[in-house]
């Protein structure tokens, strides 16, 4: 046995075949010659005790995993939770926001829990605040369901159960500042993210109104699936805290901007768990759009580029948005491309496939170039022919085209978990001293809820597999912009990717 300093710090357990063996062994030693091949019986005698051994040694594993709580699962992770006085599991929730209701001349009244039906599936939704509406007003409402289901396009149409007098049948949802209609809505917390919140605590234990309860107070709001809760302590005068909040994004890459309906809940519930006295407010949080570019070379083994010579190559960003981008879409296989400057700009190639990114579904699609008219700007014809090219996607003024690989989904996930990181920035420019006063609380950090993007985060985003090497091309240092003290707080969003041939 090694010593103890060499073990590897988990329990190892046999695997079946190694039971059977050492069986065999053992029987072997106290019977020189016996025969224990397949089919005798001290090799059935082998089998049978291997199969009444393997569940205690894979009870062994979990017993040992769960002693540590980086390795803990299911019912663990609640024991761990408790133990450490955290709040416990979130359970899963439905979407919020705003339907735009119609009404008589005169207004209706609404009652907090009058209900509407989602009739396509039937998820009922309630509403939040009991008051007078007028012709067009917005109600604020929370699903009764829970789940992801229940986070409804803008536009969609939900019925009253029961309209009250003077009020029309038929509600529309909202559409948010995001695009973004009922959000929030998801499933029950997850051993991970149950994990990760833990972490959290014990790094800065919550007491007596500090940073720590506010954050911890928020990120425990009933009916509202809060990602992470920041504070700005100080953020007007001594006494005021300035509370903003992430929501737990639909999918990865997806949109972490609560609507004022959930901001309402969270204060809501946060001041009244606090001291009355208490200066606590909550702050909006709004997206700024946020576009990297990649120089890469692909791993051996990968599929590399689509074309023998890549079109278009990375042209450093001379203007806005700079190289060669989206000036004009009519239709998903019609559409312009353009450059600021065209001095030294290759022309493209009837055939060669080039990539773009969809925003709004997180996705890199691929258009082959059937012909093009012009010579800067260049007006491209997509090739449809058997599914070559897709035909979904229409392009989106401003943004970079890019060479094509079908390697590009493989960058996707660790590029929407580095967003789903990061933190809003700061509410005012400058500081009274280098204490805690005014500044956002976690402080940003590379490594934990950083606002600003760096070389290492994005690279660190890409390192997988299928990657030799990369380099960032554009995206260093981006950070959002000041917000506004007590009001509102600025974070990133991703909005386009563009990965070319790596240029060194």
């Amino acid at each position: 046995m090694p010593p103890v300093e060499q073990l590897p710090g988990e329990i190892v357990t046999p695997t079946r075949d190694e039971v059977i063996a050492r069986h065999k062994r053992s029987f072997r030693l106290r019977v020189p010659g016996a025969d224990t091949g397949e089919g005798t019986q001290p090799h059935v005698d082998a089998t049978v005790a291997a199969d009444t051994v393997m569940p205690l040694h894979a009870a062994s594993v979990i017993v040992g995993r769960n002693t540590v709580m980086e390795e803990a699962t299911g019912e663990a992770v609640d024991q761990w939770l408790e133990r450490e006085g955290v709040p416990p599991r979130r359970d899963a929730v439905g979407g919020s926001g705003y339907v735009q209701i119609s009404t008589s001349a005169g207004g209706t009244a609404i009652q907090a829990g009058d209900e509407l039906v989602h009739e396509e599936t039937a998820f009922t939704f309630r509403a939040l605040e009991t008051r007078a509406y007028t012709n067009g007003q917005s109600v604020s409402i929370i699903a009764i369901d829970t789940g992801p289901n229940t986070n409804l396009k803008p536009g969609t149409q939900l019925r009253w159960s029961s309209p009250r007098p003077g009020c029309g049948s038929i509600a529309t949802v909202v559409e948010q500042a995001s695009g973004s209609g009922l959000t929030g809505g998801r499933e029950r917390e997850t051993d991970d993210e149950a994990k990760a919140r833990l972490r959290q605590a014990k790094q800065n234990r919550a007491a007596s109104g500090n940073d720590a309860e506010y954050q911890e107070l928020t990120e425990g709001t009933p009916q509202v699936a809060v990602q992470k809760a920041f504070t700005y302590p100080g953020i007007l005068f001594p006494g005021t805290t300035c509370v903003a909040f992430t929501m737990l994004p639909a999918v990865s890459g997806g949109s972490r901007i609560p609507n004022p309906a959930q901001v309402a809940l969270a204060e809501s519930y946060v001041v009244g768990e606090m001291p009355a006295d208490d200066g606590a407010f909550f702050a909006l949080l709004d997206e700024e759009d946020a576009d990297i570019a990649y120089g890469v070379t692909w791993a051996q083994g990968a599929v590399g580029w689509k074309d023998v010579a890549p079109w278009p190559p990375y042209y450093a960003e001379d203007g806005t948005p700079g190289g060669v981008f989206v000036s004009a879409a009519t239709s998903p296989t019609s559409f312009t491309l353009a450059a600021d400057d065209y001095t030294g700009i290759q022309q493209p190639v009837a055939g060669q496939t080039i990539g773009l990114f969809n925003a709004d579904d997180l996705e890199f699609v691929q258009k082959r170039i059937l012909s093009f008219t012009g010579t800067g700007p260049w007006v491209i014809t997509v090739d449809t022919t058997n599914n070559v090219s897709d035909e979904e996607y229409t392009p989106e003024v401003g943004q970079r085209a890019m060479p094509w690989s079908d390697s590009l989904e493989l960058l996707l996930p660790g590029i929407c978990a580095y967003f789903d990181a990061l933190g809003p920035g700061e509410q005012v420019a400058t500081f009274y001293d280098e204490g805690n006063r005014q500044r956002r609380q976690p402080r940003p950090a590379p490594r934990t809820w950083p606002s600003t993007l760096t070389n290492k985060g994005l690279l660190d985003a890409i390192e997988i597999d299928a990657v030799e090497d990369a380099e960032v091309l554009e995206g260093d240092g981006l950070a959002p912009s000041v917000g506004t003290p007590g009001v509102l707080a600025n974070i990133l969003r991703l909005r386009w990717i563009a990965i070319f041939p790596e240029t060194v």
